[in-house]
C-alpha cells in the first residue's frame, strides 16, 4: 500500500530524531534562527560547543546563531526555485551543509558553501553528515512508495 506524502514526510522525521538522539543526545538541537525565522527548516542542528557559548535567554528565545546543518522536505505544494533559494540563504548565513529532499520526485540536493550543488536520484542511498555531522546517517529506503 503506498503511503501519503505526509505519512512518509512523518517517517522521515521520526527517523532523522531517533538518529539525531542516538548518535549526538547531548548535542542534537533544533532549534528556528532570529534572522530567518520566516524560513525555517524542517530539521536542524547545531554544534554542542557553539549552543554551549549561547546565554540562557538566547536559548530559550531565538538563538541569534545560524544551524550548522538543516533538512528541507518539499511537499507538493512548495515550489523546487522557491526552497533552493531558501537552501542558499541558509547557506549565507553560515549553514554548512543543508539536504533539500524531494519526495515525489525521490531526488536529494546537497548543498555545502562554495561548492555545486549535488543531485541524489533514487532513495536506495545512505546520506551522510559529511564533515560536518560525522557518524550520522539517513536511509532513505524507508521513504520509498
Amino acid at each position: 500500500m503506498e503511503r501519503s506524502l505526509s505519512g512518509r514526510v512523518q517517517t522521515l522525521q521520526q527517523l532523522l530524531l531517533l538518529s539525531l538522539v542516538l548518535l549526538f543526545p547531548d548535542a542534537a538541537r533544533f532549534i528556528p534562527l532570529l534572522k530567518l525565522q520566516q524560513l525555517p527548516p524542517d530539521a536542524s542542528w547545531i554544534k554542542k560547543e557553539r549552543w554551549e557559548k549561547l546565554t540562557l535567554a538566547q536559548k530559550e528565545s531565538f538563538a541569534p546563531l545560524c544551524p550548522d546543518f538543516i533538512i528541507e522536505l518539499k511537499s507538493k505544494s512548495d515550489s523546487l526555485k522557491t526552497l533552493q533559494l531558501k537552501m542558499q540563504e541558509w547557506l549565507d548565513n553560515g549553514c554548512r551543509l543543508a539536504w533539500l529532499i524531494d519526495i515525489d520526485e525521490q531526488k536529494i540536493y546537497v548543498c555545502k558553501p562554495t561548492q555545486e550543488v549535488t543531485t541524489i536520484n533514487g532513495f536506495n542511498t545512505l546520506l551522510s553528515g559529511q564533515d560536518v555531522l560525522p557518524g550520522f546517517e539517513l536511509d532513505l529506503k524507508e521513504l520509498k512508495s
